[in-house]
């Protein structure tokens, strides 16, 4: 399944008409080798970078700040993101690949 930040990523350069993630990462002023640990999930890009990607796809930036943040905190943390998204009426859960669940939370 794919993850929130490579859709967000391929949304933007759908939206923009980019063909690389390079010429995103130029688009958006970021370094263009930045992409790259993104995309494979190594990295969560700054919630700066998060909002020139969300402008850049047309995306609520109030989402994508609740998925980043979800993605970042694991455990219990991430399901009291997981709660608020859902309280937001966003589903976080399909577009992070992430549960959220706070009865099997660490």
């Amino acid at each position: 399944m794919q993850g929130f930040i490579p859709w967000l990523m391929d949304a933007a350069r759908e939206r923009q008409g980019l063909r690389s993630d390079r010429a995103l990462a130029r688009h958006i002023g970021a370094h263009h080798s930045a992409p790259t640990p993104w995309r494979a999930g190594y990295v969560i890009p700054s919630d700066e970078a998060i909002l020139k990607l969300c402008i850049c796809a047309d995306f609520p930036p109030q989402a994508a700040f609740l998925a980043a943040n979800m993605l970042r905190a694991g455990g219990k943390p991430a399901a009291i993101y997981g709660e608020m998204a859902r309280a937001l009426g966003f589903d976080l859960e399909r577009l992070t690949g992430l549960h959220s669940d706070t009865r099997n939370a660490a």
